[in-house]
């Protein structure tokens, strides 16, 4: 579990550790090419998310020389991000509570199960209409589908398809929330917490901007948004912008003392 000050503050709300490889504007990375139907966007922002965030669960998955795990029962017996608890509901449609690593496991096969599904996710080059057709992309947004026109209707996307995505987002979400909540130090260690903190941040702003992700849905790391938000990361102007609570977020950056 990431080590904490004083104040019971994580590790990742430290102002050193909370820095990002990347530069510039995160919003320039939520705009789709206007060639490009949305989504046909959205489906690759969400392949593209997810395969890096895969790389990410790799390094608190994978077996070390006493076939162990940074990500085990003993350190996490439940799927936790500080004082949120995840569950799955089972076939019953009851909640389950499991261990973190079979959580993310029973995850990313579901994730990964629905990315292969060539109905929600079609791969026919002939159904990417937009790039041949741009004048008549299909630019729905994914607050809302109405019978005629939804999120990539004219590229071959089923109606359910803007659903879909939003529950693979919240999903990979948990996911990042557990590996801030309880590995953050072993990124820290490794090195890779810039790496962490550059697709994490470019995750949030995308699937927010595009209501992928609702305010609810990101509660467990509302600190470090209001952090980002303070400090420049993410734009005043952003939808993640209007969640951050300011005067935390100048608290954690080290501009203002607590009230």
């Amino acid at each position: 579990m990431a080590s904490n000050d004083v104040e019971g503050r994580p590790l990742w709300l430290h102002r050193e550790c909370a820095k990002l490889i990347t530069k510039g504007n995160l919003l320039t990375l939520t705009v789709p090419p206007k060639c490009v139907d949305k989504g046909e966007w959205v489906a690759h922002q969400v392949v593209e998310q997810y395969r890096l965030l895969s790389a990410f669960v790799r390094v608190v998955s994978e077996l070390d020389s006493d076939s162990t795990s940074i990500c085990n029962a003993e350190r996490c017996p439940t799927m936790s991000a500080g004082e949120h608890c995840y569950t799955w509901i089972d076939e019953d449609e009851q909640p389950v509570r499991l261990l973190a690593h079979q959580y993310i496991t029973v995850i990313r096969d579901w994730i990964s199960r629905k990315l292969d599904d060539e109905l929600l996710f079609p791969t026919d080059p002939l159904g990417a209409t937009a790039n041949l057709y741009p004048h008549h992309a299909c630019q729905t947004d994914l607050s809302g589908n109405s019978d005629e026109n939804w999120l990539g209707c004219r590229s071959g996307f089923p109606q359910n398809f803007a659903a879909a995505c939003r529950l693979i987002c919240r999903q990979m979400f948990r996911i990042y929330a557990h590996l801030y909540w309880n590995h953050f130090e072993d990124f820290y260690h490794l090195s890779l917490e810039k790496s962490l903190n550059s697709c994490f941040g470019s995750f949030l702003m995308v699937t927010v901007t595009h209501d992928m992700l609702q305010s609810g849905d990101v509660q467990p790391m509302r600190d470090l948004i209001s952090l980002w938000a303070a400090n420049g990361t993410f734009p005043a102007d952003s939808k993640l912008g209007g969640l951050a609570d300011l005067d935390r977020g100048k608290y954690f950056s080290g501009e203002a003392t607590p009230c």
